[in-house]
């Protein structure tokens, strides 16, 4: 004797089995948007160390802006506008840290024809009083 008729018991079936996908997706989709937060977060710490917000203003703004962005997608349950926040956080951040690095390069070689200069001059003095 059958309770459920069999062809309702495939509906249910395949109800479930649907809303079982979807949940496994929707887990998928939080830890990876938890992970992106975590890297974009951690690039944000990597260019703070390097002075970005000093360098490079603008870039360093616009990534932290992302980043609350993602964080504010992501505790409203939107995992996929999460994600590319958060990878929109970190394109920003490492623009700002090539900007930094870059800006800090050139002053490292302003200061070195300095010094070069500084020897040269120094060289050409000691030779006129020889």
């Amino acid at each position: 004797m059958e309770l459920i008729p069999t062809q309702y018991t495939r509906g249910f079936t395949g109800i479930a089995i649907v809303a079982l996908a979807i949940m496994v997706m929707s887990c998928a989709n939080s830890q990876k948007s938890a992970q992106e937060l975590t890297n974009a977060s951690n690039m944000m710490q990597q260019i703070e160390e390097v002075e970005a917000m000093d360098y490079a203003a603008e870039t360093f703004r616009e990534a932290q802006t992302r980043l609350e962005e993602a964080q504010q997608f992501r505790e409203q349950g939107k995992h996929k506008k999460a994600m590319l926040r958060a990878k929109e956080a970190m394109a920003a951040a490492e623009l700002a840290e090539v900007k930094t690095l870059s800006q800090k390069a050139k002053e490292s070689l302003g200061d070195l024809k300095a010094d070069i200069q500084s020897l040269k001059d120094e060289l050409q003095a000691y030779t006129k009083d020889q």
